[in-house]
């Protein structure tokens, strides 16, 4: 609680376990949008890296295409991977020590 007057509206619920597909899914989604800005930026580098020329510019510019496509999908893996780990890790420690508070207000 954040101190002060409690409000009669307020109903305090315990999260005992997450359900581990969608902690991942969500986590997967989460992450696959995060890698689609940093594919974004590494395209526009790429696209800067044209601009100055060099040997390399067509290969920089076809790398920053992959990397729109190829880093959402790895980070996209990785999120899932990681969802359903965090998943399972927190509903163990949940069920040792009787999960997350919640307070809700309504």
């Amino acid at each position: 609680m954040s101190g002060g007057v409690q409000s009669a509206n307020v109903r305090r619920l315990k999260l005992k376990s997450v359900d581990v597909l969608s902690a991942g899914k969500l986590m997967g989604a989460v992450l696959a949008l995060f890698g689609v800005i940093v594919g974004v930026i590494m395209f526009l580098f790429s696209l800067l890296g044209m601009a100055v020329g060099g040997d390399a510019a067509i290969g920089g510019a076809v790398g920053g295409l992959l990397a729109i496509v190829l880093i959402p999908l790895f980070y996209g893996v990785v999120g899932f991977i990681t969802g359903i780990i965090y998943a399972l890790i927190y509903n163990l420690c949940a069920s040792l020590m009787g999960g997350l508070e919640l307070e809700f207000e309504g």
